[in-house]
Protein backbone atom coordinates (compact mmCIF):
# COMPACT_ATOMS: atom_id res chain seq x y z
CA UNK A 1 0.00 0.00 0.00
CA UNK A 2 1.32 3.42 -1.08
CA UNK A 3 1.07 5.38 2.12
CA UNK A 4 2.42 8.59 1.01
CA UNK A 5 3.43 10.84 -2.23
CA UNK A 6 5.20 13.95 -2.29
CA UNK A 7 7.27 15.49 -5.35
CA UNK A 8 10.44 13.12 -5.59
CA UNK A 9 8.76 11.07 -2.43
CA UNK A 10 6.62 8.16 -2.73
CA UNK A 11 6.59 5.88 1.00
CA UNK A 12 5.23 2.22 0.44
CA UNK A 13 5.01 0.32 3.61
CA UNK A 14 7.05 2.73 5.70
CA UNK A 15 10.04 2.71 3.19
CA UNK A 16 10.42 5.96 1.16
CA UNK A 17 11.48 5.62 -2.29
CA UNK A 18 12.99 8.56 -4.24
CA UNK A 19 13.51 6.83 -7.38
CA UNK A 20 10.59 6.48 -10.09
CA UNK A 21 9.32 2.66 -9.45
CA UNK A 22 6.86 -0.18 -10.68
CA UNK A 23 4.80 -1.45 -7.71
CA UNK A 24 2.82 -4.75 -7.62
CA UNK A 25 0.88 -6.34 -4.92
CA UNK A 26 3.90 -5.32 -2.76
CA UNK A 27 7.08 -6.10 -5.19
CA UNK A 28 8.62 -2.98 -5.75
CA UNK A 29 10.81 -2.44 -8.89
CA UNK A 30 12.78 0.75 -7.67
CA UNK A 31 14.65 2.78 -10.56
CA UNK A 32 12.85 2.38 -13.08
CA UNK A 33 13.85 4.42 -15.47
CA UNK A 34 13.28 4.70 -19.05
CA UNK A 35 15.06 5.02 -22.93
CA UNK A 36 14.19 8.62 -23.26
CA UNK A 37 13.57 9.84 -19.71
CA UNK A 38 10.02 11.40 -19.86
CA UNK A 39 8.69 9.73 -22.36
CA UNK A 40 7.12 5.67 -21.97
CA UNK A 41 7.72 3.24 -24.59
CA UNK A 42 6.67 -0.36 -25.05
CA UNK A 43 10.68 -1.74 -24.22
CA UNK A 44 10.11 0.59 -20.84
CA UNK A 45 7.74 -1.55 -19.56
CA UNK A 46 7.21 -5.07 -21.35
CA UNK A 47 9.17 -7.33 -19.33
CA UNK A 48 6.80 -5.89 -16.29
CA UNK A 49 3.71 -6.83 -18.15
CA UNK A 50 5.18 -10.34 -18.66
CA UNK A 51 6.34 -10.86 -15.48
CA UNK A 52 3.20 -9.51 -13.43
CA UNK A 53 -0.13 -9.64 -15.67
CA UNK A 54 -1.87 -7.03 -14.48
CA UNK A 55 -5.49 -6.18 -15.21
CA UNK A 56 -4.63 -2.77 -15.42
CA UNK A 57 -1.93 -0.18 -15.73
CA UNK A 58 -1.92 3.47 -13.90
CA UNK A 59 0.99 5.72 -15.16
CA UNK A 60 1.81 8.19 -12.57
CA UNK A 61 2.93 10.76 -15.08
CA UNK A 62 4.63 12.93 -12.11
CA UNK A 63 3.71 16.29 -10.13
CA UNK A 64 3.05 18.27 -13.36
CA UNK A 65 2.53 15.19 -15.52
CA UNK A 66 5.49 15.83 -17.88
CA UNK A 67 5.76 11.98 -18.58
CA UNK A 68 4.46 10.70 -21.54
CA UNK A 69 2.52 7.44 -21.90
CA UNK A 70 3.60 6.43 -26.46
CA UNK A 71 0.49 5.58 -28.21
CA UNK A 72 2.20 2.04 -29.11
CA UNK A 73 2.10 1.48 -24.98
CA UNK A 74 -1.73 2.55 -25.16
CA UNK A 75 -2.15 0.44 -27.76
CA UNK A 76 -0.28 -2.71 -26.82
CA UNK A 77 -2.52 -2.15 -23.51
CA UNK A 78 -5.85 -2.22 -25.36
CA UNK A 79 -4.53 -5.64 -27.08
CA UNK A 80 -3.88 -7.35 -24.06
CA UNK A 81 -7.13 -6.30 -22.59
CA UNK A 82 -5.30 -4.36 -20.19
CA UNK A 83 -6.72 -1.31 -19.18
CA UNK A 84 -4.83 1.88 -18.92
CA UNK A 85 -5.22 4.90 -16.48
CA UNK A 86 -2.66 7.72 -17.30
CA UNK A 87 -3.00 10.59 -14.50
CA UNK A 88 -0.69 13.01 -12.79
CA UNK A 89 1.24 10.93 -10.06
CA UNK A 90 -0.66 12.99 -6.85
CA UNK A 91 -3.82 11.43 -8.49
CA UNK A 92 -2.40 8.01 -9.48
CA UNK A 93 -1.39 6.43 -6.38
CA UNK A 94 -4.90 7.58 -4.73
CA UNK A 95 -6.21 5.30 -8.01
CA UNK A 96 -3.74 2.41 -7.27
CA UNK A 97 -4.26 2.42 -3.56
CA UNK A 98 -8.29 1.91 -4.26
CA UNK A 99 -7.94 -0.15 -7.17
CA UNK A 100 -5.44 -2.81 -5.70
CA UNK A 101 -7.86 -4.10 -3.32
CA UNK A 102 -9.59 -6.01 -5.84
CA UNK A 103 -7.75 -6.00 -8.91
CA UNK A 104 -4.15 -7.48 -10.19
CA UNK A 105 -2.95 -3.59 -10.74
CA UNK A 106 0.64 -2.62 -11.89
CA UNK A 107 1.67 1.00 -11.43
CA UNK A 108 4.35 2.65 -13.32
CA UNK A 109 5.41 6.06 -11.15
CA UNK A 110 7.51 9.15 -12.26
CA UNK A 111 8.23 10.92 -8.96
CA UNK A 112 9.19 14.05 -9.61
CA UNK A 113 8.13 16.33 -12.68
Amino acid sequence: MIEKYSFGKMDIDSTCYTNDLIIYKGIIKSKWWRIKGHNVFVNDIIDYLDEFKPESVIFGTGKFGLMKVSEEVVNLLEARHIEAIIEKTGTAWEIYNSMSVNKNVMGAFHLTC
